[in-house]
């Protein structure tokens, strides 16, 4: 009960602070646009003297690799079926 408590109450403020965007994405959508944000983020961490540039490579690499997971996660929850007679 507390754990999904606590999920839904950190589904709602999301919700709250990002006005529902992405709510309709699809899997390879969502995982593109973390994958960006991290590799962003760790690519200007990364980084010794242009930060920027870094991030930019980062956010390329990192939205590539979201977008590759995310189309796998979406063809793993696809059932096929075969029918024998």
């Amino acid at each position: 009960m507390g754990a999904s408590l606590m999920l839904s109450t950190a589904d709602v403020q999301a919700q709250g602070i990002l006005g529902g965007i992405g709510k309709n994405w699809s899997s390879k959508t969502k995982s593109a646009v973390i994958g960006g944000a991290i590799g962003a983020g760790a690519g200007a961490l990364l980084s010794k003297d242009k930060k920027l540039k870094g991030a930019a490579i980062g956010a390329a690499v990192g939205a590539a690799g979201g977008y590759l997971y995310g189309r796998h996660k979406e063809k793993r929850q696809q059932t096929t079926y075969r029918y024998y007679r």
